[in-house]
Order: structure tokens, then sequence, then C-alpha cells
């Protein structure tokens, strides 16, 4: 299927009037590739559209994309008014315009934002790496890469000092979850650890980034204990919905050891389980 092909006409004329119209099938295959949902691929493709539509009066450079891309999600989107259809929902919108940074950054089109950004350059190494060394997905590279970022926008050079590094964390801990905990310390390591294959000695701060403590609970008892029995056996007031059935289900685990399966399996027409119930039950009542 062609990239235009698989939108509305007038978004699908929008992007072949525009300076991205070369790119829009490389960039229609990137998201096939990446196993998008036909509908995401769709939106994404609406979203470009509509930025390609308001900025064909701009006639800006490729090489400007990501300033003229915040500048459409910060001004003109909220208070957008292009006529149908256009898509209008901002976190899709930014997804798209995301992706569209990367392919043309992959066709040799880079932003002059990061040209000479010294971070920007390492993360994209550190992104190369996780890609092509580790395999990892996407969203996980995007989330490593958030982290990563952060830290380094506060350190003096690509390799963060012990005293830095420990700054940054016991920042960081003060404002997130113990799980999003977790995956910053995931992405510290991962990212020291490609800085150590460089030949940089990490040794001395792989151990000040520790996992927060993940207890678990605290397992169920093997068995019950006579009193537990007893307890668990009183529990079936007169009141109580199908209190007859869910008596006998219980007679049938303390008195004859049948397993769960078991119980569930049987019906009213067994007789001899009919008849241990019932010897069961006068036991229970004398």
């Amino acid at each position: 299927m062609d990239a235009f092909d698989s939108i509305h006409p007038v978004p699908a004329a929008w992007l072949r009037a525009s300076a991205l119209a070369p790119y829009v099938p490389v960039y229609w295959c990137h998201l096939v590739e990446r196993c998008y949902a036909p509908g995401t691929v769709r939106m994404y493709l609406c979203g470009v559209a509509h930025f390609a539509r308001w900025s064909r009066r701009r006639r800006f450079d490729l090489g400007h994309l990501r300033r003229e891309a915040d500048r459409f999600l910060d001004e003109h989107l909220p208070q957008c008014a292009c006529r149908y259809p256009v898509q209008r929902c901002r976190h899709q919108i930014r997804a798209a315009l995301r992706q569209l940074q990367a392919v043309l950054a992959d066709a040799g089109i880079e932003s002059d934002d990061h040209r000479f950004d010294p971070i920007e350059v390492e993360l994209r190494r550190f992104d190369e790496h996780m890609l092509q060394a580790k395999g990892l997905a996407e969203n996980t590279r995007i989330r490593r890469l958030s982290v990563v970022r952060s830290m380094l926008n506060q350190t003096a050079s690509a390799m963060p000092t012990a005293g830095e590094l420990r700054h940054f964390i016991a920042q960081e801990l003060t404002r997130i979850c113990p799980a999003s905990a977790g995956s910053m310390a995931t992405a510290l390591r991962s990212y020291l650890r490609l800085r150590a294959f460089e030949g940089d000695r990490v040794e001395h701060l792989l151990p000040l980034i520790a996992s927060p403590a993940c207890w678990r609970f605290a397992p169920l008892p093997q068995t019950l204990s006579r009193a537990d029995v007893e307890r668990l056996l009183d529990a079936f007031p007169p009141g109580l919905p199908s209190r007859l059935r869910s008596y006998a289900i219980v007679r049938c685990l303390v008195d004859l050891g049948l397993r769960t399966r078991s119980c569930k399996s049987q019906r009213p027409c067994n007789s001899e389980l009919n008849m241990m119930l019932s010897a069961s039950s006068i036991r229970q009542i004398s």
C-alpha cells in the first residue's frame, strides 16, 4: 500500500505539496517495520500532514524541524482553527513528529539543535548501543535516554563524578516512586557499562547505584492450625448465601482431603460423597 493512499485524500495532498513529501514513504516504512498498528500509522501520518500544512507558509529548513515542531505544538495547536480533516491530538502529533525527526536524522538531515550539542551526540551513541548491541525496544530506549539526559544536564562531562552521580540519584529519589527508581538504576547502569566498554573507569561508580528494596509478601502457610480450621468451619452464619454449598465444600477439604479441582468436579448424584458429607454434618451438629 502506498503511504499517501493510506490516509484521507486531503491530508495526503498536504503532504505531497510539502517539503516532507520525499520522506513520507520512508516514514511510513519506518513505522510499519516497527510494528505500529495500522490505525496508529494513519494517525501519525495525519499529524505530520497537519504540521506540513501549517509549515508550508513558513518555508523553514528541515534542519530546524525540532524548533518548528515545538512552535507548532505550543503556539498553533492550542488555538488551531484548521478545517476538517486535521489531527489535533497533541500527544499523538508530538510522538509523530518525534518519529519524523528520527527518519530525517537517518536520512542525513540533522537538526541544528543537535548538531553541535555534545549531550545529544552522546545520547545518540547510547541509543545506537541500546538498539544494535542490546536490541531494546523503542519505549525502553526512550525511558533510559530520558534518565541519562537528565543526569548529563547536571554534570560537567559525559562521565559523572561520584559526587555528581550521588547527588543526581538522591535528587531523583525524592520525586519518583520505587518502581521508577528501579528503572532509573537500570538506565544508569546501562550507560556506565557503555562507558566502561569504551575504556572509562566506572568501578567506583557502579556501587553507588543501588536498586530499591523489593520486599516480597510473606508466603501463605502450607497448612492451617486446628484453631484456624475451627474458625473456618464456624464462618458460615445462617444468613450467608449458598451457606450449605459453601459449608459442604469446606467439609470436603477438611474431612476428605480433596483438592479444589476435585471439589469443583463433584455432582450431587455422587452417592458415596453425599453419605460422607452427611456423616460429617452429623458430627459437626452433634
